[in-house]
C-alpha cells in the first residue's frame, strides 16, 4: 500500500482503506496477498454520505475467466465478458484498485443500490450487503 500513500486495516471480512476523499471496504479472498488481489468486491463511502459498490477485476483475470468460458462453452464460447457492477483495471493490488474505485464512485459509474444476496458483518457490527457474482454465469 505504500506506493499510493494509502494504508488499510482489517475489520472482520473487510480490508478498509481511508483517504481524504473516501472510505473503501474491500472483500479480498482470505489469505490473499493484498498486492496480488485481482478480483474484489468494494463498497465506497464518499464524503456526501453516498455509497457506491463495484466488483473490480484486472484485465488478466478477465482473460483467465474468458478462457475458462471458452473451454466450457459459456458466454458464447468465451467471446464476451459482462459484469453488471464491474470495473476493469490494468494492475492487480489493493493500492492500484482503490484510486479507480474512488474515481468511478465520484463519477457515479458504479452502483448506488446493490441487490444483496447475503450480508457480512464486520467487527464493528455493521452489516454490509455482498453482491451476486456475475462472473459465475455470464449472460452475454
Amino acid at each position: 500500500m505504500s506506493q499510493s500513500g494509502q494504508s488499510g486495516t482489517w475489520d472482520g471480512f473487510f480490508y478498509r482503506v481511508h483517504t481524504a476523499h473516501l472510505e473503501a471496504a474491500l472483500v479480498p479472498h482470505a489469505g490473499k496477498d493484498l498486492d496480488a488481489v485481482d478480483n474484489v468486491d468494494v463498497f465506497v463511502d464518499l464524503p456526501d454520505r453516498s455509497r457506491r459498490t463495484a466488483t473490480i477485476i484486472t484485465f488478466a483475470q478477465v482473460d483467465l475467466v474468458m478462457k475458462r468460458w471458452a473451454a466450457s462453452g459459456d458466454a458464447v464460447g468465451g467471446r464476451c465478458f459482462w459484469l453488471s457492477d464491474g470495473l476493469i483495471v490494468r494492475d492487480a493490488g489493493i493500492s492500484n484498485m482503490t484510486p479507480s474505485a474512488h474515481r468511478a464512485g465520484r463519477k457515479r459509474r458504479v452502483h448506488a443500490n446493490p441487490s444483496a444476496t447475503r450480508r457480512l458483518t464486520g467487527s464493528s457490527g455493521q452489516e454490509t450487503p455482498i453482491l451476486k457474482r456475475s462472473v459465475s454465469r455470464p449472460s452475454c
